[in-house]
């Protein structure tokens, strides 16, 4: 999926860092999107909300924290102005949404129009020519694949193995959790989270191995723009989803704080270095501690 779509979008002048925050955000969401909207509509909407706050967290946490000790993931400053602010802002008002314990259908309409603006935003990176994270020409002849179909084809086969073993994924954890009698928030929040994450992680992980670094990255942060505003739009409009004081006090504010903690990260040399990735990834076993002993 990784070679389909960079080559697909390379092929049409898209550079590294939009086809991280739009193509692979989207293709790496679909799993959440439709494990949410599924819950949502069999009045299951604990696993969605749950489903998609934990796998933010897994994603900041989880994700990004192993691809940072594989190789130190270097970061624009322009990541860090534009697409790491505009996560943190869509994170804070999700947080101000759910704060009245239920996201409501107009507030889902909401997000999705914070969404589309999301979108907007990066069609127009695609048409600044003063944009500096495009690649070089000898570069862009490496990803590009021998034939345009074979664009289509990669990143066709690779979603769909991705979706499906992810769904495999899924449907064990949630009979294996309900069978040990776990809450259906918590199994949102950490199996279904963990299933539905993994063709972000699948994707990072590659990227990171082929020193995309900036791919990486705008996978990780578009899948969670996509998650909060998308999924979680789209899941309020059909169905107004409830919110436990719990979460807002708790899970939410966990989003918002690994998010923000990434401006400090990024900020230190242009990089997330190996050390930081590691501090990612006790933060996310702490938060999985915890949730745990909450039940």
């Amino acid at each position: 999926m990784v070679r389909g779509s960079v080559s697909l979008a390379r092929r049409h002048g898209v550079s590294q860092i939009v086809v991280g925050l739009t193509i692979l955000g989207f293709a790496t969401s679909a799993p959440e999107f439709f494990v949410s909207l599924l819950a949502a509509l069999q009045d299951k909407s604990e696993i969605a909300l749950g489903n998609v706050i934990g796998s933010n967290i897994a994603n900041l946490g989880l994700v990004l924290g192993s691809a940072a000790l594989i190789f130190p993931l270097t970061v624009h400053k322009a990541v860090i102005r534009q697409e790491i602010l505009f996560l943190l802002a869509a994170s804070g008002l999700t947080w101000l949404l759910a704060a009245n314990n239920s996201i409501s259908r107009w507030e889902g309409i909401l997000l999705l129009v914070f969404f589309l603006v999301f979108i907007a935003y990066c069609m127009s990176r695609t048409r600044n020519p003063r944009r500096t994270d495009t690649l070089s020409a000898p570069d862009l002849n490496t990803v590009l694949l021998k034939h345009p179909w074979l664009d289509l084809l990669y990143l066709v086969l690779g979603l769909t193995g991705l979706i499906l073993g992810a769904k495999l994924f899924v449907l064990g954890a949630v009979s294996t959790a309900r069978l040990l009698g776990v809450s259906e928030f918590l199994i949102g929040l950490s199996l279904v989270a963990l299933g539905t994450s993994l063709p972000e992680a699948a994707a990072v992980i590659v990227s990171v191995l082929r020193h995309k670094t900036d791919l990486a990255l705008g996978t990780v942060i578009g899948s969670n723009l996509f998650n909060l505003l998308l999924i979680l739009g789209t899941v309020a409009v059909c169905r107004p989803i409830p919110t436990s004081p719990a979460s807002v006090k708790f899970d939410f504010p966990v989003v918002v704080g690994l998010t923000l903690l990434l401006v400090p990260l990024a900020r230190s040399q242009n990089k997330i270095s190996r050390l930081e990735g590691g501090i990612l990834l006790l933060l996310y076993g702490g938060y999985i501690a915890i949730i745990t002993w909450r039940g």
